[in-house]
């Protein structure tokens, strides 16, 4: 699994009427809508660092130039060299406004490390593999960049194979779904996996 965090973003301007003095304003939603854009180029394949804004507010009142907003930014490493560099980011985004007298704070950080499969861990696997083959079940390792507690376990040393729960597909969507026949198997193959081990 990926390693990941949160960050809030958070703009103040100055508000003032948006149309009879909407220069004596400094629009806290166009301030944040600059920074969004640098907060996207984050989002590196080649690295698997991603960045995703996800929740922005902004604004009370059709004429009224806002004088704050903020925007939640959820961010995940592959790699736990790439938490120094986004932290970075985020912490000095304030240094650089778009717009002259607006202010920039940010909230957040990394808390949870990726998990980086040592040979204990691997070890590991090939426990659960060849326990899944012999039940004629089709196993593979993969990644994901969904964190989980098993960050923390596997950043302590222990060695952690996540992902062992029911079968289902797409995630925090209307149309994500488990696969009730997969629970049988399951509880048998982390049952037979422990037995192995004790």
């Amino acid at each position: 699994r990926k390693g990941g965090g949160w960050f809030k973003v958070i703009v103040n301007g100055q508000e003032a009427h948006a149309g009879a003095d909407p220069e004596k304003g400094i629009n806290a939603v166009v301030e944040l809508a600059h920074q969004i854009v640098k907060i996207n180029k984050l989002n590196q394949n080649n690295t698997g660092t991603s960045a995703q804004v996800t929740v922005v507010t902004g604004g009370d009142k059709v004429n009224i130039i806002p004088n704050r907003a903020q925007a939640s930014v959820d961010v995940r490493i592959l790699k736990i060299e790439e938490k120094k560099r986004i932290e970075d980011f985020f912490h000095t985004l304030g240094d650089t406004p778009f717009l002259t007298g607006s202010k920039i704070s940010v909230q957040g950080h990394i808390d949870r490390p990726p998990m980086e499969p040592g040979d204990a861990t691997n070890t590991l696997w090939d426990l659960i593999r060849s326990t899944g083959e012999q039940m004629g079940l089709p196993m593979e390792s993969i990644s994901t960049g969904g964190c989980s507690d098993g960050n923390y376990t596997s950043a302590a040393g222990t060695p952690t194979i996540d992902g062992m729960g029911i079968v289902g597909a797409n995630s925090h969507r209307s149309d994500e779904y488990a696969d009730l026949d997969s629970i049988d198997n399951m509880v048998w193959l982390v049952s037979r996996v422990c037995a192995a081990i004790a």
